[in-house]
């Protein structure tokens, strides 16, 4: 299942103990601020089946 959520720039989202800000919104691209816990593993964004490994807080 999946679950969409439209936000508005400033707008926060909490998962978990995750937060994710929508910073800026410009045509198709959307800046994003992630805080979270250093233990908790953020994918970055996925192109071709490539996926970015970032550790929070680094």
């Amino acid at each position: 299942m999946a679950l969409k959520i439209d936000l508005r720039p400033g707008e926060v989202l909490t998962i978990g103990g995750a937060t994710i800000k929508l910073v800026k919104k410009s045509g198709q691209l959307a800046s994003l601020v992630i805080e979270a816990d250093k233990s908790v593993l953020i994918d970055g964004p996925k192109k071709d089946q490539e996926a970015r490994h970032i550790t929070a807080g680094a």
